[in-house]
């Protein structure tokens, strides 16, 4: 059953209501990696471009990183998640997937000749993909995606 959070008014924690997200994500990845059978292991900063990650029994690990951007990202904004992306296929060889947590829902309503959220998504995940898959940042796939924690 889906609830309805309004993230603008998240209790902030540590620094504020960033980081106030940035756990609510990683309490909810710890929990879905412990159900799955996985261990989940929490970061602190500097994160190596990942709030935390989940390792299963080969070793494969699942970076989570949690942008507190409230509505579609700016164009410093996207920068700055391509950066904690680029940073976490870096310093994380054995990545193999990636979950880029934002307290905002994708609209996408397919109109000709306008960029929407959804669009710009699939864009950078685009770019991402490309830069993993030509062996720029690494060798094997990163799979993103948006959750509501």
């Amino acid at each position: 059953m889906p609830i309805d959070v309004d993230f603008a008014t998240i209790r902030p924690w540590g620094r504020g209501q960033d980081t106030g997200f940035e756990e609510l994500c990683c309490q909810v990845a710890r929990a879905q990696a412990l159900q799955q059978g996985r261990s989940f292991v929490r970061l602190g900063t500097p994160d190596g471009g990942v709030e935390g990650y989940s390792i299963d029994a080969s070793g494969a690990e699942h970076g989570l990183q949690a942008k507190f951007f409230l509505g579609s990202p700016s164009i410093d904004q996207w920068s700055k998640i391509t950066s904690s992306v680029k940073t976490a296929i870096k310093k994380h060889p054995n990545l193999t997937a990636m979950t880029i947590a934002l307290p905002s829902d994708r609209a996408d309503p397919r109109k000709p000749n306008e960029q929407w959220f959804m669009d710009r998504w699939n864009h950078y995940v685009g770019e991402w993909q490309v830069r993993r898959l030509l062996g720029a940042d690494g060798g094997i796939p990163l799979h993103g995606q948006v959750r509501d924690p």
